[in-house]
């Protein structure tokens, strides 16, 4: 049975080739999941797969704080939950509010998640520096850190230093998404296009002024127009009075129908959701380009997890070519790891050929987390 909890407000207890190819293909990983009679490696940290499974199934359960769809809620319910017999409990919220919850549990000392999936942004700026996440390597297959199965061949942690966090998401995000019958092919070119006086109050946008898209989305102006250029954009955007939001599914909703014209940073894996429903809505184009990242589809594994063996199974049965399989098709965007299929993912989350973009590294996440104060600082008046 799979439980799920919903925040909906924060309390206080609360790259381009790459993708498109990259050559000759990884060979083929030896499976976690694969049959008894492969084991584990001898460097592995499981000394045997089979007592690890029984162990997690004696556990029986797994307690997942998730920035996530339903649909990858049920994907991963519905495969690694009913193959192993584990019980998944899904605490469900935005990455800002699952963060708020887990900083006020670990300041009480309770220890209740084993899995957290969400943003970049969030674990390397609120939950690394509170100590609520551990280093994953120790709890991993060495058949699933192999440099040449990611994407940029150095493994699969964005943190290099300290491996705790591991971006399974790999896909290329444009920041506009315009109603295709409201807002004609080549009206817009640019970000600065927003400021145009037709746009007046009918640009939704993700609030940026916490970690997220619309924080994302301002790192990018930053680095295709430097601080000060971007700020001053960002001051008149504001006077067009753009309505911001902290629901991952309304902006998408609402410029579908046609309520705003425009949306700006909306969440990618409810914006494929959208569009795969056949919604008349479509990425725009800019000049300036967009990021190659993986939003909020990174895997951390909590400190002290208190369901120990079914944390471990799960995280190398996630990062494995069969969870990535599951998990990217349920997500809506291409995995990181190179050997897991990337057919069937629409043509807006890849680059084309010359498209500029910013790749997500440690330093740029770093400067996202940075710039929530100016997010704050220029958006502060239309949060009041």
């Amino acid at each position: 049975m799979t439980r799920i909890i919903l925040f909906v407000t924060v309390t206080v207890l609360a790259l381009a080739g790459l993708l498109l190819g990259c050559g000759a293909p990884a060979p083929e990983p030896i499976s976690p999941a694969g049959p008894a009679a492969s084991g584990p490696s001898k460097a592995s940290p499981v000394d045997s797969w089979e007592k690890l499974v029984a162990d997690a199934r004696k556990e029986g359960r797994l307690v997942v704080y998730a920035n996530a769809t339903n649909e990858v809620r049920q994907g991963l319910s519905e495969t690694f939950g009913q193959k192993y017999g584990i019980d998944m409990e899904f605490i469900m919220g935005s990455g800002s509010e699952i963060a708020n919850k887990l900083t006020a549990e670990h300041r009480a000392n309770l220890r209740i998640a084993d899995v957290i999936l969400g943003g970049t942004t969030t674990a390397l700026g609120l939950l690394k520096p509170a100590g609520i996440m551990a280093n994953m390597e120790p709890f991993l297959l060495p058949e699933n850190t192999r440099a040449e199965l990611w994407i940029g061949n150095k493994g699969p942690f964005l943190d290099k230093a300290d491996k705790m966090i591991v971006p399974m998401i790999a896909t290329f995000q444009r920041y506009l998404v315009r109603n295709v019958d409201l807002v004609p092919e080549g009206e817009i070119s640019s970000y600065a296009d927003l400021l145009k006086p037709q746009y007046k109050g009918k640009i939704v946008m993700t609030d940026p002024s916490q970690t997220g898209t619309g924080n994302a989305f301002v790192s990018l102006l930053v680095n295709v127009w430097g601080e000060e250029k971007a700020k001053d954009f960002l001051r008149q955007f504001v006077k067009q009075e753009p309505q911001l939001s902290r629901d991952r599914r309304l902006p998408v909703e609402w410029v579908s129908r046609g309520k705003n014209p425009l949306g700006v940073a909306t969440m990618r894996e409810t914006t494929a959701e959208f569009m795969k429903m056949g919604a008349p809505i479509k990425y725009q184009k800019v000049k300036e380009g967009g990021s190659l990242g993986s939003g909020a589809g990174a895997v951390q594994l909590a400190a002290n997890p208190p369901h120990r063996a079914a944390a471990t199974l799960f995280i190398n049965w996630l990062l494995s070519k069969e969870g990535q399989t599951v998990y990217a098709k349920a997500f809506g965007h291409p995995s990181a790891r190179l050997d897991v299929s990337k057919e069937g993912f629409a043509a807006d989350l890849f680059p084309e050929p010359g498209e500029p973009m910013v790749i997500d590294s440690e330093a740029e996440v770093t400067q996202r987390v940075k710039l929530v104060e100016i997010g704050r600082e220029i958006f502060g008046p239309l949060l009041k």
